[in-house]
């Protein structure tokens, strides 16, 4: 028997590029600094990404800026998206 959240699984696919961009940032910021970030509040354009949090988060992740671009390109990679700063 199948679960069904494997079959709703390929419907992910169809979830527009910037949410899942946002997703990814989201994911990235709390993978290496360990804070959680609410994707709303995370907005990019042109390759650069703006979160909208406390300074005491934004300095943390100023902090491991270079940690978080790297882990976020490389999950990017598959949707040719780039990002080259957060602030």
């Amino acid at each position: 028997m199948n679960r069904i959240g494997d079959f709703l699984a390929r419907f992910n696919l169809f979830v527009p590029v910037d949410t899942i961009v946002s997703r990814t940032i989201s994911d990235g910021i709390r993978d290496v600094t360990g804070v959680t970030i609410d994707p709303k509040q995370i907005t990019h354009t042109s390759g650069k990404v703006f979160v909208a949090t406390h300074a005491v988060t934004k300095t943390n992740i100023a902090l491991n800026q270079k940690k978080i671009l790297e882990t976020v390109n490389l999950r990017l990679k598959p949707y040719r998206v780039s990002l080259s700063s957060i602030s």
